[in-house]
C-alpha cells in the first residue's frame, strides 16, 4: 500500500510543484510569466481531455503494467525538466505525463481496494488518497524550497527520485493484477447518458478553473 501512496505523492508533487517554481522557470528559460504558465495550463487541459477516453481504452490492461508505465513516465519527465535547456522540450514533457495522470488515479484506487478484503477496501482507498494531501502539504512545499535554496534542477530531481522509488516498489511488491471483470465499452459509455454526470463535470471544471487561475501565478506575489 505504501508504494501506491508514494506514487500518488510523486504525481501530485510533479503536477502541482511546478506552480511554486514558476518564477525560477521564467528566469532559467528567460521567458514571460504568462508563457511559463502554460506548463500548468497545458497539463490541466490534457488531463481533462484525455481522462475519459484513455481510462476507457486501458480498462482491460493488467493494472500493475498500467501503474508502472504511468509512474515511469513521471520519472522520465522530471529528468527532462532537470536537464533540458529548451522550454518547448519541457512543455512537451509536461504533456506526456498529463496524458497518463487520470489513468493512474482511476487504476490505483481500484488496485488499493482489490488488495484488501472487501470490508477494508474503503480504508485502503483512503490511505492511498492521503498521498494527495501529503503531496500538497509537503511535496509542493519541498519542491519550492529546493528550487529556491539549491536549484531548479534539484527540485525536479526530487520529483524524479520519489517517482523512481514508487516505481521500484510497485515492480517488486505489487502482484500482477490482470483484469478479470472487464465491462464492454458500450456499458462503460452508458454513464454518459446520465445528466448528473455532466452536472458534476461542469461543476468540477469551474472549481478547478478558479483554483488554478489563482494558484498558477501566486508565487509571483510572494
Amino acid at each position: 500500500m505504501f508504494t501506491e501512496h508514494l506514487g500518488v505523492f510523486g504525481i501530485i508533487t510533479t503536477e502541482m510543484g511546478i506552480i511554486g517554481v514558476l518564477p525560477q522557470v521564467t528566469q532559467n528559460f528567460n521567458i514571460s510569466t504568462s508563457l511559463a504558465g502554460w506548463l500548468v495550463s497545458a497539463f490541466s487541459l490534457v488531463v481533462a481531455i484525455s481522462g475519459p477516453f484513455l481510462t476507457l481504452l486501458v480498462s482491460g490492461i493488467n493494472r500493475k503494467v498500467i501503474l508502472l508505465t504511468v509512474v515511469l513516465s513521471f520519472v522520465i519527465s522530471n529528468m527532462v525538466y532537470a536537464l533540458t535547456t529548451e522550454f518547448n522540450m519541457m512543455l512537451i514533457f509536461r504533456i506526456l505525463p498529463a496524458i497518463f495522470h487520470p489513468i493512474f488515479f482511476s487504476v490505483v484506487l481500484v488496485t488499493a481496494a482489490k488488495l484488501v478484503p472487501p470490508e477494508k477496501s474503503s480504508k485502503a482507498v483512503t490511505k492511498v488518497f492521503a498521498g494527495i494531501t501529503v503531496g500538497f502539504a509537503f511535496g509542493v512545499s519541498l519542491t519550492s524550497y529546493l528550487a529556491e535554496k539549491i536549484s531548479l534542477e534539484a527540485a525536479f530531481l526530487f520529483g524524479a527520485v520519489v517517482s523512481m522509488i514508487a516505481f521500484v516498489g510497485i515492480l517488486i511488491w505489487l502482484p500482477s493484477m490482470p483484469v478479470k471483470e472487464k465491462m464492454s465499452y458500450g456499458t462503460q459509455l452508458g454513464i454518459l447518458r446520465k445528466p448528473q454526470l455532466w452536472f458534476n463535470i461542469v461543476t468540477v471544471i469551474f472549481i478547478f478553473a478558479a483554483m488554478f487561475s489563482v494558484y498558477s501565478y501566486f508565487a509571483e506575489y510572494l
